[in-house]
């Protein structure tokens, strides 16, 4: 790969900042609607899935010139985990699987960035599960979907810390530590839309929110496998972003 990768952030982060633009002007279009949110109707759901799929694209080529060629690894198998589980969560109503599949990945993260806290944090979540099944067969009425969200909250948590206190190189540590603080601010407005009514004012702004930072978490935290980040990642996505709104006028 040339220049460290520049040309190939530059095509991937213009075709996902395109995305993002697209669902984005669609979700306010239709904000108080719920249209397209999490339903599979019309084109958000697909743009959106389409561009994690260009986050993929963009660890796939840190591989050929990556930081360290095991975190870019861990980092494309996170990316496998997270387009399915967001093909549940944009495309069905088996929320619930999304979530489990999202722990999945979140427990990929975790090894990327702390190796030691992967085997405690996978026997946590089999023991979790354990819990349920024994609380289920005593009778206990307890709903799948918060139970996984719970778990899910505990994991997103651990990897933030991890992520902050990884041993990257400095300007990747950074970038993932940006990531995972948007990904935060995403998963709050995901708790926002589930547990305020929709039709409030912060319920349908954080149906816009929620993807509004999620896509930018993912997009840095793909940009964070690659090599001499700052150089070639972080002025590529300016100049990338650049071009992309000047093509827009």
């Amino acid at each position: 790969m040339r220049n460290d990768g520049k040309n190939e952030i530059i095509v991937g982060v213009v075709l996902i900042v395109i995305c993002y633009l697209a669902f984005l002007s669609i979700d306010i279009a239709n904000i108080g609607t719920w249209k397209g949110l999490g339903l599979g109707e019309g084109w958000s759901p697909i743009l959106k899935l389409t561009s994690i799929v260009f986050c993929l694209f963009l660890v796939r080529f840190a591989k050929s010139s990556p930081s360290n060629i095991r975190d870019a690894n861990l980092q494309f198998i996170v990316f496998i985990w997270t387009i399915v589980a967001d093909y549940f969560l944009l495309f069905t109503y088996f929320f619930a699987i999304g979530i489990l599949i999202f722990c999945g990945a979140h427990l990929t993260a975790i090894l990327r960035y702390r190796k030691k806290l992967f085997l405690p944090s996978l026997i946590f979540f089999f023991i979790s599960w354990i819990l349920f099944a024994l609380l289920k067969f005593a009778g206990v009425e307890i709903s799948v979907f918060y139970f996984a969200a719970a778990i899910y909250t505990i994991l997103i948590i651990t990897v933030a810390i991890t992520g902050f206190c990884s041993d990257q190189p400095k300007i990747n540590r950074r970038l993932s530590s940006v990531g995972m603080i948007l990904f935060l601010l995403c998963d709050v407005n995901v708790a926002a839309f589930n547990l305020l009514p929709q039709e409030s004012f912060i319920g349908n702004m954080a149906s816009v929110l929620m993807w509004a930072f999620y896509l930018p978490a993912q997009t840095l935290l793909a940009l964070s496998t690659y090599k001499c980040c700052y150089c070639a990642s972080l002025k590529a996505v300016k100049a990338a972003i650049t071009k992309s709104f000047s093509s827009l006028k």
